[in-house]
Order: structure tokens, then sequence, then C-alpha cells
């Protein structure tokens, strides 16, 4: 039977090693602040972005005609690690208060180019060579998300960074 639809031709359509793995994955950021290097190694999780095409809808003679918009892009969030001196959050709040000053609210970036970078995510193989890139363009920080203080925990903290950005590519 050509068709055949069993085990075996289901886990060969995942490749040699079974598939994609959720945790092979590299953020390399642009940062306005701070030491992007380091920051690399601070990713804990994150998704692919996601973009959503519009819907027109046109009614005529009581139906409804549905067309296609304009393409949307959801805001993208990182969780990343603290460091012990804390310094990775404190890269991001800087880079957050040189688009809008903490005290008072006014905007210290003179021009757009003073804040705004490019965030690659690459996807990689089991030899953590990439596979596919996401690059978000004219991407920068609109929150730095609370990080959880807990006497009884023995984790790392950690506290998620939101992304706005004009659109995305893949390669």
């Amino acid at each position: 039977m050509a068709n055949e639809f069993s085990l075996d031709s289901f886990v060969t359509n995942f490749g040699q090693n079974g598939g994609a793995r959720p945790y092979l994955f590299r953020w390399s950021p642009q940062l306005s602040v701070g030491n992007a290097q380091s920051a690399i190694y601070m990713a804990r999780a994150t998704s692919l972005p996601e973009s959503n095409i519009e819907e027109i809808q046109i009614h005529w003679q009581g139906m409804a005609n549905k067309l296609t918009g304009a393409r949307t892009y959801a805001d993208w969030t990182i969780t990343l690690l603290c460091d012990e001196n804390w310094q990775i959050r404190t890269d991001f709040e800087t880079w957050l208060s040189k688009i809008n000053s903490y005290e008072g609210g006014g905007n210290f970036a003179s021009k757009r180019s003073d804040y705004v970078t490019t965030q690659r995510l690459e996807l990689l193989d089991y030899d953590l060579n990439p596979t596919k890139t996401v690059i978000l363009n004219d991407a920068w920080p609109k929150a730095v998300g609370a990080i959880t203080l807990d006497y009884s925990s023995q984790d790392i903290a950690q506290f998620d960074i939101t992304f706005a950005y004009n659109y995305f590519t893949i390669g």
C-alpha cells in the first residue's frame, strides 16, 4: 500500500532526530544600552512572533464577504534570567528611560535611531547551526516585567521584556 499510515511513516516525517526541539534557539540581541553579548546568556524562554491578517467585511444583499486587510504584528516577549548584579535589568530600565524618562516623562532620545534596534531569533538544529532566522525590525522595549521576590524560592530571578516592532522577516 503506497500511502500507508503507520508509526514508522509518522516518525520518518520528523527527521532523523525526531523533530524540532523548543530549547534549540538563540537570541542575538541588539541593545540600545548595555552589553548585548552577556544578554545572550540570560535568555530563558520566548516564542516565535505572531502576525495576523485583518479581515475586511463587505456586506452585500445580506451576506458578509470577507476580504484580506492589513497585516498586523503582535508584541514579542522574551523571558530573561537576572545576573547577580541585576545588570541586565538595569540595562533595559535605562533603555526605557532613554525613550521616556521615569521622572517627569520626557522623550530624551533625540532621534528614533537612538532607541530602535533589530532583534534576531535563530532556531537551531542539533549541531547548534541556525535552520531558521526571524528578524524583528525597528524593535524597542515597551515593557520591563515584574520580578517576583520570594523568601521560600531557590530559583534564579527572572523577568519579561516585551518588544514592539514594525515587522519581522523570516530567513
